[in-house]
């Protein structure tokens, strides 16, 4: 978030302590959602004075966002434009959004692709600094939609969507994961030497390349700690893959991977492509669920137009766990590039069997695994309860039999199903000890239950010879529980499972 996380929140079950965690920042989220408007933006094209930051002259506002200003700018010595990219105030007053803004100028610094806006020069050691980038004398992606709505084909489209990837797998290549891929962080610009294998004449109808911008999010590859609520206050998490939007517990288990930035990919092209995105909402705490938990809208519901080929790219750009997506965005560029000439493409949806894996091992099975336990024995209890009182009405009975054989129920309640209950308790606070134990708890009592059933009838209950005659206890009864039992194990089953897989 989980999900799986995906999977995690989609099961109606009580809250965990990593889903309070995760509603702790969704909580955050909500109350800054409401201050948002009052948030003050840089207006494109206020003047800023022509004042001189270093070599480079300011020239006026062309873009920002909170963290930083990109003002147009001209490099006096080289006599040429640029773009200076310039902290807010409050940026230079935080340590770790200074340092952000450090780590996005080193990280920018070591791409250099036709498809990745250049760095010429940082200056991070003065009292104000700066980031001095090639200048994209173009509109950003998000306004290119706007004004050229329905003008292009879908072919150039996926092209376009192609060359970003090509750009985005160099970034991985040298292990930066972008994080914050969305239609504002990349340029359309006039530049050459397009790279997207095969679509040239399709990159050529656009008029105009894109160029990825904006690495202030960025981390590397392995890199352990990367926080990505910034990135939902920063803009939406429209874009923003599931596995990132979970608790701080389960995103400190999540080491940031390629998928991340994939996923992005497959909600830009879905939006290109549609005029929409997949999953939407009324807010951000809306749209956060629905990023965790809902299916994302297919392709050819919208368009019914477009060749399979290019639903089931899109599907698979954004399944909710992340080694169902494409392992790197070249292989999400090639396939859009065999799509464009109706060639067979490469990639494959997840199998039943392998949606079957996941939702077996998603970790919201471990509280499932404690509740079905507790639940199954309370009406065990209650039944159990229910039948011992209607014995006298059964068969006769002196009262110290009666007496004796309620005293035997009560000791068998004691220390066998309010054990079970402890466990379960436990087992949906998801504690590791709980897990091993009720799960060898419950293979030991589905060998007892079966050898009951099979070999010696009711053996093992003290009040086997009362119960025999009572039609309410029945052979039908006695397969039920050994049922009840035998799915109580693989539930438990499955929590270990996801418990070693997601090291909770």
């Amino acid at each position: 978030m989980d999900s799986s996380f995906s999977d995690r929140s989609s099961d109606s079950r009580p809250v965990s302590s990593c889903d309070r965690e995760r509603e702790v920042d969704i909580e955050i989220v909500r109350r800054l959602d409401q201050l948002w408007p009052d948030v003050s933006r840089p207006v494109a094209g206020e003047p800023a004075g022509l004042r001189m930051i270093g070599k480079y002259q300011l020239q006026r506002i062309v873009g920002g966002g909170s963290f930083g200003i990109v003002y147009l700018a001209i490099d006096t010595v080289l006599d040429r434009p640029v773009a200076i990219k310039l902290p807010r105030l409050e940026v230079l007053l935080d340590e770790a959004k200074r340092a952000r803004f450090t780590q996005e100028a080193e990280t920018a610094a070591r791409l250099e692709h036709p498809g990745i806006v250049r760095v010429y020069e940082a200056g991070l050691a003065g009292p104000e600094p700066f980031i001095a980038m090639a200048y994209g004398d173009g509109p950003n992606l998000a306004e290119w939609m706007v004004a050229n709505q329905h003008a292009h084909s879908w072919q150039a489209l996926a092209a376009l969507v192609a060359e970003i990837a090509l750009a985005v797998d160099h970034a991985h290549q040298h292990g930066v994961l972008h994080r914050d891929l969305k239609p504002a962080n990349i340029l359309m610009v006039q530049r050459t030497a397009p790279v997207a294998l095969q679509l040239q004449e399709e990159l050529t109808s656009l008029g105009r390349l894109p160029m990825l911008t904006d690495f202030g999010l960025a981390r590397f590859l392995g890199e352990e700690g990367g926080d990505t609520r910034s990135s939902v206050l920063l803009g939406t998490p429209l874009y923003v893959a599931p596995e990132q939007l979970v608790g701080a517990k389960a995103r400190s288990r999540c080491l940031p991977t390629p998928a991340v930035d994939i996923y992005s990919l497959g909600v830009i092209l879905f939006e290109l492509l549609t005029d929409q995105t997949p999953l939407d909402g009324d807010d951000y705490l809306q749209v956060i669920e629905s990023v965790r938990v809902q299916k994302p809208v297919r392709l050819r519901t919208l368009r019914p137009d477009f060749p399979k080929s290019l639903e089931t790219i899109c599907a698979k750009c954004l399944e909710k766990q992340p080694e169902h997506r494409y392992r790197t965005a070249a292989e999400l560029a090639e396939d859009l590039e065999r799509s464009v000439n109706d060639s067979s493409i490469e990639g494959r949806l997840p199998s039943v069997w392998q949606r079957a894996a996941v939702w077996l091992t998603a970790p919201q099975r471990i509280p499932w695994a404690g509740w079905y336990a507790i639940a199954w024995h309370a009406v065990v209890t209650l039944w159990m309860g229910l039948a011992l009182a209607v014995v006298p009405l059964k068969v006769t009975l002196e009262p110290g039999e009666w007496f004796s054989l309620a005293f035997r129920y009560g000791y068998g309640l004691l220390f066998s199903f309010s054990l079970v209950f402890f466990l379960g308790w436990w087992t949906v606070k998801e504690k590791r000890w709980a897990i091993y134990c009720g799960f060898l708890l419950s293979l030991g009592k589905t060998l007892a239950y079966a050898n009951a059933v099979f070999l010696k009838p009711l053996s093992f209950y003290a009040f086997t010879k009362v119960f025999e005659d009572v039609p309410a206890y029945s052979t039908a009864d006695r397969f039920l529980f050994l049922v009840c039992i035998m799915l109580q194990t693989f539930f438990y089953g499955c929590a270990i499972a996801a418990q070693r897989k997601h090291g909770i």
